[in-house]
């Protein structure tokens, strides 16, 4: 007996998780569709995908910067996730990942909190910082296609640019300044 009401509860619990999660996945990513054959977002994933290529796979973790410039001011960069202690889960955690680093000192209020908004709505790891400037940090690891379509949604809803208004800068660091093994330092 008490293994038929364990069976049934199991049931029902798996059940509504499963419900539950569905629901999540639904709302995450509902305006894909909406993004799918824009220029930007195109843009974006084939640039997403070169990173991910030339930095992590061709020459191993690699440093890089890669400012998006709307209308010829920098709006947003995306960096090597090991230059965010607070997307890394330790010290020794630098393995290759997109950080979208998104100051915030020049965006209205309006605008930040839409892009706060957007982040919850959307992103699973992201951060908010008030030093040196405040900035909003966002993780999408190697994830090609969702980083393309968030990018494109956080520029259209931010700062709403024409295809023509939208540039990139790519930098090449050299190696990673950090050292995934203990160092030791002078005192």
């Amino acid at each position: 007996m008490n293994f038929i009401i364990g069976f049934l509860a199991g049931a029902v619990t798996l059940f509504l998780l499963s419900f539950l999660f569905k629901k999540n996945r639904e709302r995450k990513g509902k305006y894909q569709r909406e993004y799918q054959s824009k220029y930007f977002t195109t843009k974006i994933k084939d640039t997403l995908r070169h990173l991910i290529f030339e930095y992590s796979i061709k020459r191993s973790n690699n440093d890089f910067l890669l400012n998006i410039n709307f209308k010829g001011k920098r709006s947003m960069q995306i960096m090597h996730r090991a230059h965010f202690p607070e997307l890394c889960a330790s010290e020794k955690d630098i393995e290759f990942g997109l950080a979208v680093y998104i100051p915030t000192e020049y965006l209205t209020n309006d605008q930040v909190f839409k892009l706060e908004s957007i982040l919850i709505e959307e992103s699973e790891k992201f951060d908010k910082s008030g030093r040196p400037v405040p900035y909003y940090v966002l993780d999408l690891g190697r994830r090609v296609r969702y980083g393309g379509y968030l990018i494109s949604r956080i520029a259209k809803e931010l700062f709403n640019p024409q295809d023509s208004d939208i540039s990139f800068e790519l930098f090449s660091e050299g190696d990673l300044p950090y050292f995934s093994t203990p160092q030791i330092h002078p005192n």
